[in-house]
């Protein structure tokens, strides 16, 4: 995947910024294909390619489709890790008053310091993005 890709996947925060964001990919996959389906159909009369020239113009736009399936494919599991984040912030929310912070407490005590600060770092990452749905 290229870096201005990844810093765009990285930027959404919420499912709605994703949705646009899979929407887009699929948008630029469509119009590919309709330009892989002209070049691969249209005949060298009417001012189609022929040749290597063609085959070399219909592997390269197969290239970027794949690119554009491997980015929607990542924007899936971005969307599936939302989902689950939320899933288990809701579970949070039911389970018995004071439960979450004896487990921060528990945490704290228990493992090591690198491992909490990458606890609290996913921890304040799902609150990121749960007040991103919110608004």
């Amino acid at each position: 995947m290229n870096q201005e890709f990844v810093e765009k996947l990285n930027a959404c925060r919420d499912r709605k910024s994703l949705a646009l964001l899979k929407n887009d990919l699929d948008v630029e996959k469509r119009k590919l294909k309709i330009i892989l389906e002209r070049i691969l159909s249209e005949p060298p009369e009417k001012g189609g390619l022929t040749g290597i020239e063609r085959t070399r113009k219909a592997r390269l736009i197969r290239k970027k489709i794949s690119y554009l399936v491997e980015e929607r494919e990542a924007v899936f599991q971005k969307l599936c890790e939302l989902k689950k984040n939320k899933s288990a912030l809701n579970s949070a929310a039911h389970r018995k008053k004071g439960f979450c912070e004896a487990f921060v407490a528990a945490a704290e005590r228990t493992l090591s310091q690198e491992d909490f600060l990458e606890l609290e770092l996913k921890a304040a990452e799902i609150l990121i993005c749960e007040k991103g749905e919110g608004s």
